[in-house]
């Protein structure tokens, strides 16, 4: 089981890695995106929950998005050099996004929860954004990023 998270922005995503462009002879890189355009597409399903029109997959370098899963607080010094890049990777997006373009949207959902309405919407203000207060990404969740909230 997987992860699925779905960004929207007001504007198309410009000078990002698509998913499309990757080779599958290399690992994938710690973001990627994949605009849902098709209606069988999953996230079709949550467009109408998301102001901006642009709807994108996010992936990671797990190949899905288990990859943003992450909890810095909870592994060993030793043991952090082995988890993904990931989190890391979708902070600095999120930050850098918003203060050029202004509020950012995600939702995040859990393959068995495909189907099931949003429980939460999440305010985050960016600016208290970094490696150490990543957001636990939690299913049926609705993230609504800005900077100064």
């Amino acid at each position: 089981m997987c992860w699925y998270l779905y960004l929207a922005t007001k504007e198309p995503l410009k000078d990002v890695l698509f998913a499309g462009t990757l080779s599958p002879e290399t690992p994938p890189p710690p973001l990627y995106f994949e605009k849902v355009t098709e209606p069988e597409d999953v996230g079709m399903n949550y467009k109408p929950l998301f102001k901006g029109q642009n709807l994108y997959y996010l992936g990671s370098d797990t190949g899905c998005g288990c990859g943003f899963n992450y909890n810095p607080g909870e592994w060993p010094d030793e043991e952090k050099d082995a988890y993904s890049e990931s989190p890391a990777a979708l902070v600095a997006f999120i930050k850098s996004y918003t203060t050029e373009h202004g509020e950012l949207e995600m939702y995040a959902i859990w393959e068995d929860d495909h189907g099931r309405e949003p429980v939460k919407n999440v305010l985050i203000d960016v600016e208290n954004m970094n490696d150490e207060t990543y957001l636990m990404i939690k299913s049926r969740h609705f993230y609504q990023f800005s900077a100064n909230i």
